[in-house]
């Protein structure tokens, strides 16, 4: 029903992605070296891909993880991974928001993230969720602009980095 709805409000295509979208995703991916540098100490691979479409956070099912791709005339310009009903119920997860290196002053992320809003308060949803590097400056002019409200400072560890890193802990009502 959220990709439905979510077709419906936006002027894009939504698909939800899989491995065989590998090669259209890390294409996006690949532009957005600074976010990257936050999280990893090597390029974005095909393997860190797959693996982030099939990761999920502790206790939750594969059927609650939307790994969503937004197209506008056939072109990918925001992916966006969400899981519902984490971490509580009621709740969503968003794990990243991305759009095209070339379409970032076009607001495509803001349209996708308002369209995303509605759909999971007609859905029941009453929060989303995300964190974000302390040291992603970007992502944090980002998450402010959309009234994310800033919360809990911590450390969480990083696998692809192999040591924790300070993130903020970030939500909004829906």
């Amino acid at each position: 029903m959220l990709l439905q709805r979510l077709d419906f409000l936006l002027p894009y295509t939504v698909k939800r992605l899989t491995s065989a979208d590998v090669d259209e995703i890390l294409a996006l991916q690949a532009k957005h070296l600074e976010y990257h540098q936050h999280y990893q100490t090597d390029q974005v691979t095909k393997e860190d891909i797959l693996a982030e479409l099939e990761t999920l956070p502790p206790k939750a099912l594969p059927e609650q993880k939307f790994y969503l791709g937004f197209y506008a005339k056939d072109e990918l310009v925001v992916l966006v991974d969400l899981v519902l009903d984490h971490p509580k119920a009621n709740c969503a997860w968003l794990g990243l928001v991305m759009t095209e290196k070339t379409k970032l002053r076009q607001h495509y992320a803001t349209r996708v993230l308002t369209a995303l809003r509605a759909a999971l308060k007609r859905e029941g949803y009453k929060e989303l969720m995300t964190s974000s590097a302390l040291s992603d400056v970007n992502a944090q002019a980002f998450l402010n602009a959309q009234g994310f409200e800033q919360g809990m400072v911590t450390w969480v560890y990083d696998p692809k980095l192999g040591r924790d890193i300070q993130v903020i802990l970030r939500g909004i009502e829906l």
